[in-house]
């Protein structure tokens, strides 16, 4: 028996694996990155040379998940399906009101992800074209994301170590 999606019950079980692997796969990196190594950084080096070196570490990071993404073809984070309900044309009320947001403002979507997720993501979110490299207007959002994500996650990390550290000053 075939799914409503037209995939073989096979096929959508393979799809389910590879994104929980993915998706695995970033948020285990993502939250040492994000919460061991940043903020040591940060911390260690201070906040302007520990940006620079985390915003450098961020962005070769970012590119080197982009390339493979975009060698493998395959969508194992599951953004490519996300993106196709922009496109929605069902007769579900929920899948319309998705679409609907989904479609309304990149610029808003834009400092969304780049504050909540990478410019990996917020890149492979907002271009138009599916695993095809990246194109002028890409490559201004994934750098633009590269620095507003950076900007915000120094800040935070400097914040956040000093706020702890003059906590535990005050404990001991």
């Amino acid at each position: 028996m075939s799914h409503p999606s037209g995939l073989s019950p096979a096929t959508l079980h393979s799809r389910a694996g590879t994104i929980s692997l993915g998706i695995a796969f970033m948020y285990v990196t993502n939250k040492l990155f994000d919460y061991v190594l940043y903020p040591f950084v940060v911390y260690r080096a201070g906040i302007i040379a520990g940006s620079v070196v985390m915003t450098g570490l961020s962005a070769l990071a970012c590119l080197a998940i982009l390339r493979y993404y975009d060698r493998t073809r395959k969508d194992w984070l599951g953004i490519e399906t996300i993106r196709d309900l922009k496109d929605y044309s069902g007769s579900g009320r929920l899948g319309h009101a998705l679409s609907w947001t989904l479609r309304r403002s990149d610029p808003l979507a834009f400092v969304a992800l780049s504050l909540t997720y990478d410019p990996f993501v917020t890149t492979v979110w907002l271009r138009r074209e599916r695993f095809g490299g990246l194109t002028v207007r890409d490559r201004k959002i994934f750098w633009g994301s590269v620095l507003l994500c950076n900007a915000f996650w120094t800040v935070s990390c400097w914040l956040g170590a000093n706020f702890i550290l003059s906590l535990w000053r005050r404990i001991t």
